[in-house]
């Protein structure tokens, strides 16, 4: 969590002492509702619903959709278990495919696994680095496929100057302790489509439809059975807050990444991986490709004794599919898809790279001067 203070603190005071968890308040007084109507506004987008965490806004998603048992769905080899186990969760098929050098969804790829099975494109922005949305959406045009963004990791980035999360369908966002906003589990959908919006409010809540409120939100479904993925009116109080917070999380990350990219740009030693809009990275990270990941090992271990703390991303535990490889095939994924030999280039590149998180409570003076010890003891 980037800032949190006492105004979280007296927002949740506030609701404890009013003795209101619940999310369902008369109109207009809820701390989840409001949230609700502040956030899609923030990112340009008609509706957002709150959810018990990222993953479940994934599965929300999928089933707002219409994704079904048997359908695929393409997701990309780098990303969190979770986008895999959501498609799983609803009975679907997860088809991996490689990813660019940007580390996001390859779009030759996507071509090359669509099959007549295939509903979904679930584009994964990992490490706030943006996908290539125009291409994506523009292949999901023409084979009439449903695009779901996995914008976990890049809250606030955008592409082509417009958000992510607001060029598919539906975007899903994360409120885990480790994203750029957090009341410590979380999530939410936001789409421009109202029928989506309230197959959601739905499938978040079974009991929605018989809210006093809430059913006459059923404007053009027939309320079905959902499930149980609502959050409390704590959630909602402290995202408020965490919401007014962004713009100046954004500004801070861009300073301290401007200050390393200007300062590592000439080194031999490795590149820099460079998203698809540099004007859209949400600068969480840094994220360093190296020729040789023997290289890589050698200084990925010489920052760490330093205090520059860094991981290779080959040993994030979750995030790579050969680490989850066994579960996708617990889960009926045959075998022959997710052999090593047909994402050969992913893994290299995986095995190449070294990611530091962008620390804003370092002044900028101080992040200039670990910007000036990486370029020395990577020479």
């Amino acid at each position: 969590m980037y800032y949190i203070d006492h105004e979280e603190v007296k927002a949740v005071e506030k609701v404890i002492s009013e003795q209101s968890f619940f999310r369902y308040r008369a109109e207009g007084l809820g701390e989840c509702e409001n949230f609700e109507k502040e956030f899609a506004k923030s990112l340009g987008a008609e509706h957002a619903q709150m959810v018990t965490s990222g993953t479940n806004a994934l599965m929300a998603a999928l089933k707002a959709c219409g994704v079904q048992p048997g359908d695929e769905v393409l997701i990309p080899c780098y990303t969190f278990v979770a986008t895999a186990v959501s498609v799983i969760n609803v009975g679907a098929i997860p088809v991996l495919c490689n990813i660019d050098e940007s580390l996001s969804l390859c779009v030759n790829d996507i071509k090359l696994k669509l099959t007549p099975k295939t509903k979904a494109i679930i584009p994964v922005h990992m490490d706030g680095l943006n996908c290539k949305m125009d291409d994506i959406c523009a292949i999901a045009k023409e084979k009439n496929l449903i695009v779901i963004e996995d914008v976990a990791q890049a809250l606030g980035g955008k592409y082509q100057g417009k958000y992510l999360g607001t060029w598919g369908d539906i975007g899903c966002f994360s409120f885990n302790q480790d994203k750029v906003l957090s009341c410590g589990e979380g999530g939410a959908c936001i789409t421009n489509d109202r029928i989506l919006y309230e197959r959601l409010l739905c499938i978040h809540d079974t009991s929605s439809l018989f809210n006093p409120i809430y059913k006459n939100k059923f404007k053009n479904i027939k309320p079905f059975m959902g499930m149980s993925m609502r959050v409390s009116e704590i959630s909602g109080a402290i995202m408020r807050i965490q919401l007014k917070r962004l713009e100046k999380i954004q500004k801070e990350l861009r300073q301290r990444q401007d200050i390393f990219k200007k300062t590592l740009k000439g080194s031999t030693a490795f590149s820099l991986i460079i998203p698809h809009d540099q004007e859209g990275d949400c600068c969480t990270s840094l994220l360093f490709k190296f020729l040789d990941p023997k290289k890589m090992l050698e200084v990925s271990k010489t920052l760490n004794t330093e205090k520059i703390y860094n991981l290779p991303i080959s040993a994030r535990p979750a995030h790579s599919f050969w680490n989850w490889k066994e579960l996708l095939i617990d889960s009926g994924v045959q075998k022959k898809n997710l052999h090593p030999a047909l994402f050969l280039e992913s893994i290299d590149l995986i095995m190449q790279v070294l990611k530091i998180e962008i620390d804003i409570h370092l002044s900028l003076e101080e992040t200039q001067k670990m910007a000036d010890n990486i370029l020395e003891m990577t020479k």
